[in-house]
């Protein structure tokens, strides 16, 4: 669409992109909830990273109420460690926030998960209720 109307696009590899989270964890999870309910309701691609989440978590649910409650904290830790060293993830975290910096993200990302969640469910039910119309992109 952009091309279309003459824009050029150019790749630029060294560019580097910043953004602040909210200053508080209501505010961090107002934001989250609401990208995650438009993505559900959208039919993002990005939403099946979400619902992933969600079954993950539903798993944990399950294994930590039957006696299986060591393997879902043994689950839950490898997730976690998978999720803050992949792609040399603490090493940008702590080069930029410090050790102290990296200890605080973790609580930000366990709340991003939650948003993911909730928004998620709430965009799928609303999505059931009030259809996207078919001139809108929609299911016919």
């Amino acid at each position: 669409m952009w091309a279309e109307k003459g824009v050029e696009f150019h790749f630029a590899p060294s560019a580097v992109v910043s953004w602040e989270l909210e200053k508080d964890f209501a505010g961090i999870f107002k934001k989250y909830s609401r990208y995650s309910f438009w993505w559900a309701y959208s039919g993002d691609p990005v939403d099946r990273m979400r619902r992933c989440i969600i079954v993950f978590y539903t798993v944990l649910l399950g294994l930590a109420l039957t006696h299986f409650a060591p393997a879902a904290l043994a689950l839950w830790g490898l997730y976690w460690s998978v999720r803050i060293f992949r792609n040399g993830g603490v090493l940008q975290t702590t080069r930029y926030l410090g050790p102290m910096g990296l200890l605080m993200s973790l609580p930000v990302l366990l709340l991003l998960d939650w948003c993911s969640i909730y928004g998620t469910l709430k965009g799928k039910l609303f999505l059931l209720m009030r259809p996207i119309p078919a001139q809108y992109g929609g299911s016919k």
